[in-house]
């Protein structure tokens, strides 16, 4: 008979190969830890890469996987392999973020195929060491739950891997209130302006993300911008090796003059003030962190049901208009153009998708998360693991 471990200190393994601080990813990681800990859990992260002070922080144990110097195939087997074997060490519950290929608990950040389907309108080569690897994780299925960050999330790996429902539980990545609210907006707002030197009379429109363009959609946003009155000038913020493919782009719109491109910046919330509308037409999103933090800054959204985060907005009385089927430049910049052109629609619409997002933090995140990892720890308590 196993023996009953019920009773012992609960010990969670959470197991991803970055943990840096600087991705939406690795702060959920980071925010799990420091809140299980101050629940009385034991915290180890199983980790190729992150700072130690970070994991101190968080109130976790460090233990680094080494980084060998192989393929990309190779590299993320061998991660697997040696963060498998550390998680099982520290014992407890193992839970994998997509680089261990047998998590007790499985959160699930992206739909590799799912998003190569839609973005390049064509099967992912199944040579794609990331697509094996996933592959490959949904074949051993070690997992006893998987946490999909959104409905879409769910359905895809139902319908392509075969997880039964039962196993899938939807929880929604939180945002960081102490980050992210509307303090300081007319502030940001001016500063901005002062600093693109816009004149009173243009308007506006913003394109935010930590990085991949082309996933993203920042060639439909450069169209939608076209499409939209001179008086519009835009804005791309993002991390790419370079911009000169968008801004090439731009000038054959015609627009290069309307359009400015800059890096991330660590005051995002500051960003996401000074726009008067933030259009997201992303050709795939699991959830898209960036409308959730924008429509709790009061910023208004344009984006559209392929972005795992508007579900949150499903059902609001101006959701058909501003979320839409899919990310056409036309029916974009028709959206935007409407909210431009109405202040106090486009002051309604903001404040209706704010008050669905503002209940949506990390501590809220945590809370709907909890139960499913209690639910894992009880069943590897009363029997054998996987």
């Amino acid at each position: 008979m196993p023996a009953d471990r019920s009773q012992e200190q609960p010990t969670v393994a959470i197991v991803a190969r970055k943990v840096t601080g600087t991705t939406g990813t690795s702060r959920t990681i980071l925010s799990h830890a420091r809140l299980l800990a101050d629940a009385g859990w034991r915290v180890a992260i199983v980790a190729e890469s992150a700072p130690a002070e970070l994991a101190a922080a968080a109130g976790a144990d460090l233990v680094r996987v080494p980084r060998l110097p192989v393929g990309n195939w190779w590299k993320r087997r061998a991660f697997s392999a040696f963060a498998g074997f550390y998680g099982r060490r520290v014992g407890g519950v193992v839970w994998g973020h997509g680089d261990d290929l047998q998590p007790d608990l499985l959160s699930l950040h992206n739909c590799v195929h799912r998003a190569h389907e839609l973005v390049r309108g064509r099967p992912i080569d199944p040579a794609d060491a990331v697509a094996r690897f996933f592959e490959r994780l949904f074949q051993v299925a070690s997992f006893r739950r998987l946490i999909a960050n959104s409905q879409r999330m769910a359905d895809d790996v139902q319908t392509r891997f075969g997880v039964p429902a039962s196993q899938v539980v939807v929880v929604h990545p939180g945002y960081d209130p102490d980050r992210f609210g509307t303090t300081g907006r007319e502030r940001n707002r001016a500063a901005l302006r002062e600093r693109l030197r816009l004149p009173p009379d243009r308007s506006l429109l913003g394109f935010v993300t930590s990085g991949d363009f082309e996933k993203r959609g920042a060639t439909t946003f450069l169209r939608t911008l076209a499409a939209l009155p001179p008086s519009v000038h835009g804005l791309l913020v993002g991390r790419e090796a370079s911009f000169a493919p968008w801004q090439q782009e731009a000038a054959a719109l015609g627009i290069a003059e309307r359009v400015t491109f800059e890096p991330p910046t660590q005051d995002v919330a500051a960003l996401y003030h000074g726009l008067d509308v933030l259009v997201h037409p992303a050709a795939y999103e699991e959830f898209g962190q960036v409308v959730q933090e924008a429509g709790v800054c009061g910023t208004a959204l344009v984006t559209s049901r392929r972005v795992g985060a508007s579900e949150r907005l499903l059902g609001l009385e101006l959701a058909e208009r501003f979320v839409l089927d899919g990310p056409e430049p036309a029916g974009l910049a028709a959206a935007a153009l409407a909210l431009l052109d109405d202040p106090a629609l486009r002051a309604r619409w903001a404040e209706a998708a704010r008050q669905r997002y503002a209940p949506n933090t990390v501590a809220a995140n945590f809370r709907a998360s909890l139960p499913v990892l209690e639910a894992v720890r009880g069943e590897l308590a009363a029997g054998a693991r996987r």
